[in-house]
């Protein structure tokens, strides 16, 4: 049997509020989340992408998310993902469920309707 162990979620960079049709992109100053809520590597195993356990490939994601207004993750989508077509984008999408930011900043500042970059990286041990 394979064991599968996340490396470790990297730090991830929150973007100041949205508005319209600004995507994370337009943002030019990102701050740091405070996280309440984060995977386990338990979690990250579940989600390991068959493909990659079946060759022993180890690989990482970083998808962009929406933060709604509890502070969990509204719509997401694959910024990169490393091998390409091994499924890791897909699989750190399966995760989104398991993230969840405090609703404001150190500094008071409401993080609802921002977009968070998160990486991901998925070890074949």
């Amino acid at each position: 049997m394979n064991r599968f162990v996340a490396a470790g979620l990297l730090a991830a960079a929150l973007a100041g509020p949205a508005s319209g049709q600004q995507r994370a992109d337009d943002f030019p100053k990102p701050v740091q989340p405070e996280w309440e809520k984060r995977p386990t590597a338990m979690d990250i195993s579940a989600v390991y992408p068959q493909r990659a356990a079946n060759q022993e490939k180890s690989g990482q994601a970083i998808i962009k998310c929406l933060v709604i207004d509890d502070g969990l993750l509204g719509t997401c989508e694959v910024v990169s993902e490393q091998p390409a077509g091994y499924g890791f984008g897909t699989a750190a999408l399966r995760l989104k469920s398991r993230f969840k930011i405090k609703s404001h900043t150190p500094d008071g500042a409401a993080v609802a309707g921002a977009f968070v970059n998160i990486p991901i990286i998925f070890k074949n041990y």
